[in-house]
């Protein structure tokens, strides 16, 4: 049933999520070093590892935790580069999700995982997975008056679209991956349990187009470009405990791209 449950949301999300991208129609005319370099960190923001979980692990020796994330992100670079071939066209945030799953063994470890299966949808595609390693230092080593854990982690996903340019059709696909560490803090009261989080990403970006190249020169002179690109991360939120059902908000910035998610999961 909550296998279901989680299934049936993320089917609804999914199309909600495709519908957005018809109506945004991305489309480039040429990508320079500046605009390749927006793009990947809106990107990279966009399919970061987002757990909107605080520092305790999902149980005091093993838990799980299934469910939902969901939000805005912030993409001023995407939305630039649309506008250039459409000025009524806007992609200032587009939305984005994934499913959460979390499942905590003894010695305070999580294992943490971020998936969204591949999908298309009217020319543009999507897919994206992250794996997270989270220790709870308080459970074993630390004695504080709050949990502390640290993160590391790292996520890979693919953005590819069709456009014409010239009247030729051209394919462009977006490939990034990021590793990182995060520490976080939170405490918890009753119910309620608030957090922050700092991290430090590590961004790789790849760009390749096949038929008419939107490349600029100044970028690259193949059908190919690449980009590292690394930054901090950090967020606040909060999670809500009601017995098998957790919620969580998040506000965080990475590659100084705002993000903002919601979480609904199911926990046991």
């Amino acid at each position: 049933m909550k296998k279901s449950f989680c299934s049936g949301v993320l089917a609804l999300l999914v199309f909600g999520f495709s519908l957005h991208c018809k109506a945004v129609s991305l489309e480039f005319q040429s990508i320079d070093p500046n605009d390749f370099e927006k793009i990947s960190k809106d990107l990279g923001a966009y399919f970061s590892h987002t757990m909107i979980s605080p520092a305790s692990p999902r149980g005091d020796v093993f838990g799980i935790e299934l469910g939902i994330n969901a939000g805005v992100t912030a993409t001023p670079g995407i939305d630039s580069m649309t506008k250039e071939t459409d000025p009524n066209n806007s992609a200032e945030m587009l939305p984005h999700l994934n499913t959460v799953i979390g499942v905590s063994v003894p010695l305070g470890f999580t294992i943490e995982m971020n998936y969204l299966p591949s999908f298309s949808f009217d020319g543009v595609s999507a897919q994206m997975q992250s794996l997270g390693v989270k220790w709870t230092a308080t459970k074993t080593v630390l004695d504080l008056p709050f949990d502390l854990a640290f993160r590391l982690f790292n996520s890979s996903a693919e953005l590819s679209f069709s456009q014409t340019v010239s009247l030729a059709n051209t394919n462009v696909t977006f490939k990034n991956s990021s590793t990182g560490l995060d520490v976080i803090g939170s405490k918890k009261f009753g119910i309620i349990e608030p957090y922050l989080q700092l991290g430090f990403a590590q961004l790789t970006s790849d760009l390749s187009t096949t038929g008419t190249s939107i490349i600029d020169p100044s970028l690259s002179a193949s059908d190919s470009a690449s980009a590292n690109i690394s930054g901090m991360r950090w967020a606040v939120g909060a999670q809500l405990d009601l017995y098998v059902l957790a919620l969580g908000l998040e506000y965080a910035q990475f590659f100084g791209q705002t993000k903002t998610s919601a979480k609904l999961a199911l926990t046991f």
